[in-house]
């Protein structure tokens, strides 16, 4: 597309559409230091995103773990290097789709973000201390309900400001 966009005098923005399939889903557990697992079901993974429920089923990936946004931005370095000479190349577009949503930009609702790496590091950052045990095993939905009950403005606020800073 590229190459025919040079030919045509066509500005060509590369557009980033990264379906969190098996294969990704693999690779990105291996590199951060899991062991290529995608049947897990256990909310201990920092990169993916942990709704209010304790769900992880949507394979949300966490866009405030340092992990996925370094990764992130090396696919974005990649295309923008390997595409740099071209002058059709004018950037790269990170799509968003409710339908095909994976949560690398942000955080998909109020009901996501809830995994222990996300809270504790509000909690660092802002001073608030959300009053559940990490090792409850209803934390999830017992973090929700403060957060949104005692804390909701600085919790959403923290949130687009962290997200804000990422991109």
């Amino acid at each position: 597309m590229l190459l025919m966009s040079e030919k045509y005098g066509l500005d060509f923005v590369g557009e980033l559409h990264m379906p969190l399939n098996a294969v990704l889903q693999y690779d990105l557990d291996k590199r951060f230091g899991g062991r290529g697992t995608t049947d897990d079901d256990s909310p201990a993974k920092p990169w993916l995103s942990v709704g209010k429920d304790g769900q992880i089923k949507d394979r949300l990936l966490n866009p405030f773990y340092p992990g996925v946004q370094d990764w992130v931005a090396s696919v974005v370095q990649e295309l923008a290097t390997r595409y740099q000479d071209s002058p059709a190349f004018k950037g790269v577009d990170l799509r968003l789709m409710g339908w095909e949503f994976t949560g690398w930009q942000t955080v998909s609702s109020i009901n996501w973000g809830y995994e222990d790496y996300t809270v504790a590091l509000f909690q660092k950052e802002t001073g608030i201390q959300v009053p559940v045990a990490p090792d409850d095993p209803q934390r999830y939905t017992k973090r929700y309900d403060w957060l949104l009950a005692n804390a909701y403005k600085p919790w959403v606020d923290w949130r687009c400001q962290r997200i804000f800073a990422y991109h």
